[in-house]
């Protein structure tokens, strides 16, 4: 499992979502705050269950329908309701595909949950209490701040039921941006992350970092099957200009990637992208550890879109360069200290119960 999941789902949304503070009431049902399952030591209850369930469908909706040439959509609103997205997500499934579907996104919701939970875990054994006065008091004081920029708490609550949250949902979420910001600060003031320009360097300049270029066919242009298509049609040609031996001749890929690329970073840059494991996306990451020198691969589906990648040397000059440090080191200790929490998240113990077994997340509301 990784952080980045759940970076995706959420970490945009602290930022964009606030309160204020009326008659409405904003605690959770009965049934909204049942335990459904454990992680570690964490009870979960089913709205969170529910809130990373409805995110994870949502996306995998949208791709569903791009394919399809559609769209999702709910009337007087920028943003679909449940039932529409369930509808529009399993409509012209067959069963199996509907089993399949659910079985995927449940796996994709529980490790949302898993990230969340395994961090208060690993905040725990550094002697941070994820629920103690100090958390408590944050917490409810970045609420307050959030709230306060509605009208209403009536607002308010419209407003994160978009993204399926409750105020207890977004009320974890906040928690765990404090925790994960506290967590790292220690983590820097015990030398656990060395945050020195030496270590930084050495870091970018060994085996835990790549060089890679991409010619990616996007997500924003293209549904996922043309996308798909597309970047078939650029490997092949990429292809004709990869040697007996498997050397892709870059200058060529350069060219390539100004002609048919649509990620706006690679154009004109010779440089392409500086990566430490943990920090980028998954897949992504993956498939350029993978590359051996100056080879290339065929397309890799990331959240972005289609990406067609080629492994290049390090250059020692780039990586000790002022104007690019700032960006290295952020990727560093950023993957660094993603990496450590996967590690909480990829031995945290989940224990499910009988509430668990009776949800059908296609009958969600």
């Amino acid at each position: 499992m990784t952080i980045k999941r759940l970076a995706s789902l959420f970490l945009t949304l602290v930022t964009v979502l606030s309160v204020c503070g009326c008659s409405v009431n904003l605690s959770s049902t009965r049934e909204e705050r049942r335990i459904i399952m454990t992680v570690d030591e964490w009870e979960v209850p089913y709205e969170m269950y529910r809130y990373a369930v409805m995110m994870n469908l949502r996306d995998r909706a949208n791709e569903i329908n791009a394919d399809a040439g559609k769209t999702v959509t709910a009337e007087g609103t920028a943003y679909p309701s449940a039932g529409d997205i369930i509808t529009e997500a399993v409509g012209g499934l067959s069963d199996e595909d509907r089993r399949a579907l659910a079985e995927e996104v449940d796996k994709n919701a529980i490790e949302t949950i898993v990230n969340i939970y395994s961090l208060f875990t690993a905040a725990k054994k550094e002697g941070i209490d994820p629920f103690d006065k100090n958390v408590d008091s944050l917490t409810e004081m970045k609420m307050k701040e959030i709230r306060a920029t509605y009208e209403n708490d009536k607002e308010y609550l419209e407003a994160i039921k978009q993204f399926f949250m409750n105020n207890s949902v977004y009320s974890v979420l906040t928690r765990y941006e404090i925790v994960f910001d506290q967590l790292y600060e220690l983590y820097v003031k015990n030398g656990v992350i060395d945050t020195s320009d030496s270590a930084v360097i050495a870091a970018m300049k060994g085996d835990d970092a790549v060089r890679v270029k991409q010619i990616l066919i996007s997500f924003e242009r293209h549904s996922d099957d043309e996308a798909l298509s597309v970047a078939n049609t650029v490997y092949a040609e990429v292809m004709t200009y990869v040697s007996e031996d498997g050397i892709m001749n870059e200058e060529k890929f350069d060219e390539l990637t100004k002609k048919y690329g649509e990620d706006l970073f690679m154009f004109n840059n010779r440089d392409g992208y500086y990566i430490y494991k943990g920090y980028s996306d998954k897949d992504f990451e993956t498939a350029a550890f993978a590359l051996d020198m100056w080879h290339v691969s065929e397309p890799v589906r990331t959240s972005k879109g289609y990406s067609i990648m080629m492994k290049a040397p390090k250059e020692d000059s780039y990586i000790e360069s002022e104007k690019h440090f700032a960006t290295l080191k952020e990727n560093y200790l950023g993957g660094l200290y993603r990496g450590m929490l996967d590690e909480y998240s990829d031995g945290a113990k989940v224990v499910t119960n009988e509430e668990y077994s009776k949800i059908d997340i296609f009958s969600m509301k």
